[in-house]
């Protein structure tokens, strides 16, 4: 998937089109909708409060441009490709099933 447009925290998923294993590479939500950032003021505040995230982030744009909401109506009506159970609590899209979506976009 060499020369594909996925920014630079999502290339870690994604395996060259050499790889054998190109196929196996995934997509975890918050790499297709992106995540906030949170401050260490926000992260010490949650802290004391019990939410989450407790830790200081950066935040990341998402490859696709909706909620997490929008992304789960698209799964249910067959217009996102369907995520996989990689274990009982963790669930990711296929790399390829999201670029062959993105390409047919023209995104």
């Amino acid at each position: 998937m060499a020369g594909h447009f996925l920014p630079q925290h999502v290339e870690r998923y994604v395996r060259s089109d050499t790889d054998p294993l190109s196929s196996a590479g995934y997509l975890r939500q918050p790499d297709l909708i992106g995540s906030p950032e949170v401050t260490p003021k926000e992260a010490e505040e949650n802290r004391r409060s019990g939410k989450s995230p407790t830790r200081p982030r950066a935040g990341r744009k998402g490859l696709v441009p909706f909620s997490s909401a929008t992304l789960w109506r698209k799964v249910q009506a067959g217009e996102f490709p369907a995520p996989v159970k990689l274990s009982e609590r963790v669930t990711a899209w296929r790399a390829a099933d999201v670029l062959t979506w993105l390409q047919s976009r023209g995104q």
